[in-house]
């Protein structure tokens, strides 16, 4: 059976406001379309934390450096969510390696070295 890392994640929501002083917005450099007609004033996305981004980084480069399989589920979801259930997983990021548990940042950072 091949090894197997798994990294825990948890996307953040975000707001982003379109700057209120611009009259147009441009799409393309031939699109060019008033304030007027969009109706929202923001949007929300889904960023990965930094910190969680370095996980998944560190658990990439150990993964090829054991030729182990990594998987990375996101907390939000419901198999991320699920999964860190049954695994115990209390906080993110997360790594686990076979049947050890890294939850703290700086022996993440450890690992990196």
């Amino acid at each position: 059976m091949k090894k197997r890392i798994e990294v825990y994640v948890k996307n953040e929501e975000i707001t982003v406001s379109y700057p209120l002083l611009k009259n147009y917005f441009l799409l393309d450099k031939w699109d060019i379309i008033p304030w007027s007609l969009i109706n929202n004033s923001s949007c929300k996305l889904k960023i990965i934390p930094e910190k969680d981004q370095e996980a998944i980084e560190i658990a990439r480069k150990l993964s090829e450096k054991l030729g182990a399989e990594l998987k990375v589920y996101d907390v939000c979801k419901l198999e991320g969510k699920i999964l860190a259930y049954l695994k115990n997983v209390k906080k993110t990021p997360t790594i686990i390696i076979g049947k050890n548990k890294i939850e703290d940042l700086e022996h993440l950072i450890y690992l990196k070295n």
